[in-house]
């Protein structure tokens, strides 16, 4: 899920994902693969830091200068100039975003600048710090709205759920239930924008993909195919004592002439990403003294 920025002057048009697990702009400045590069030499507004950049993703130097989302412009907005991206695999020269646009917080920068999201409210330009997601199930259909969230975009009421921590997007999760079957969790789980898959502990997952019917692919890999003509349950997630669940239209992921569950196995905690939040309208809500997630069906 991707949409525009612009960097410099004249302006310098990017598509960036947006990933709300990482707090920092960043684009590439030489890669392979048919991205826009960024050239700071084409920009009378550039502003040259030259401090290393290191982020999950790619290293390179910090560089500052316009930045332009929406309607809105910010001047002086600094972000990584990636000149390695080899973290982000083979398959990134052929990604339809150029670089990533964080949504995270403030404290989890990982060039200790500045977030865009707070750029804008320091000057003027936001109702409120807050942003909110609609991803919508296919197509382009998904928003980013910053500073304020769009009512006709959900049913219901928005249920808000406080963070488990000031400086992460995740919440609670209390259990997972499969159809019958519930499975007690009590962990932290962390919002996901830049995959379908739903990541958690290997166990965990087997026991999910048990009850549904799926198979795992190879022994290990912690993914699963399952019968495209079956009808496996919802399943339901309870975060900090609300639940919130998905049918098998969000987590049966079509791949080729198969289907694989969105449930993958092999980390510690767990993940909600895109198979999720497809479901939901989300609102990220930094305006208050604890930082909240709201959901409502979309």
């Amino acid at each position: 899920h991707y949409g525009a920025i612009s960097l410099g002057t004249p302006p310098q048009t990017f598509n960036v994902a947006f990933d709300v697990m990482t707090s920092d702009v960043w684009v590439p400045a030489q890669t392979p693969g048919a991205h826009h590069l960024y050239n700071h030499s084409a920009s009378s507004t550039y502003q040259a830091n030259g401090s290393y950049f290191n982020s999950p993703y790619v290293t390179g130097i910090l560089s500052g200068d316009v930045l332009g989302i929406g309607d809105v412009e910010m001047p002086s907005q600094f972000f990584g100039e990636a000149s390695d991206t080899s973290r982000l695999g083979p398959g990134y020269p052929y990604a339809p975003y150029d670089g990533i646009f964080g949504l995270g917080f403030d404290a989890a920068s990982q060039a200790g600048v500045e977030t865009p999201l707070h750029h804008l409210l320091c000057l003027g330009l936001l109702e409120s710090k807050m942003f909110s997601l609609y991803i919508g199930r296919s197509g382009n259909l998904g928003e980013l709205l910053l500073g304020s969230y769009d009512a006709s975009r959900f049913k219901g009421e928005l249920v808000y759920i406080n963070t488990v921590s000031p400086n992460v997007w995740a919440v609670r999760l209390d259990e997972v239930q499969v159809g019958e079957t519930t499975m007690s969790v009590d962990s932290a789980a962390t919002f996901f924008t830049m995959g379908a898959y739903i990541f958690g502990p290997s166990e965990a997952i087997s026991s999910v993909a048990k009850t549904l019917g799926a198979k795992e692919e190879a022994p290990g890999v912690g993914m699963y195919s399952i019968d495209c003509e079956s009808s496996p349950p919802e399943i339901t997630f309870v975060l900090n004592g609300h639940a919130f669940s998905i049918s098998k239209e969000e987590y049966m992921l079509r791949v080729g002439e198969k289907c694989m569950l969105a449930f993958v196995g092999g980390i510690p905690s767990w993940v909600l990403g895109t198979a999720f939040l497809g479901k939901y309208y989300a609102v990220f809500d930094m305006s208050g003294n604890a930082p909240r997630i709201g959901l409502a069906l979309a």
